[in-house]
Order: structure tokens, then C-alpha cells, then sequence
């Protein structure tokens, strides 16, 4: 029986991503490694409160038992 090929490594994956920002941050000055992480924090936050604002789900409260809703 022959092993099957993975279509998708995420060890590899990730391996490659942290070595790639390993590299680019230790090119930086410790100056524009703060700015950078900082940029990168704040795009995370605004695409959280992003994600966030879509998945609000308001709903009424229900009617107390035998009236009528207006």
C-alpha cells in the first residue's frame, strides 16, 4: 500500500510563514519592529470589531404571556 501525497502540509506551512517573519522583522531596527507589530495589531483589532459588527444578533424581547405585541 502506497502512503498518499498530502495536498496540504500545514507544518511545512507554518514553518515557512514563521521563518519568513523571523527574517523580515530581524532586518528592522527595534524602532520600526515596534511600528510594524503595532500596524499589525491594529489591523487585527479593526477586523475583529469588523467580524464582530456582522455577527451582532439583536432580537426582541417576547411579549408577556397574553398581550399582545404593538
Amino acid at each position: 500500500m502506497t502512503p498518499m501525497k498530502k495536498a496540504f502540509d500545514c507544518v511545512e506551512e507554518s514553518r515557512k510563514w514563521r521563518e519568513a517573519a523571523s527574517a523580515k522583522l530581524n532586518a528592522m531596527s527595534a524602532e520600526e519592529e515596534l511600528a510594524y507589530l503595532s500596524t499589525l495589531v491594529e489591523r487585527h483589532r479593526a477586523a475583529q470589531a469588523h467580524r464582530l459588527s456582522k455577527t451582532t444578533v439583536l432580537r426582541e424581547e417576547p411579549s408577556e404571556y397574553g398581550t399582545k405585541k404593538p
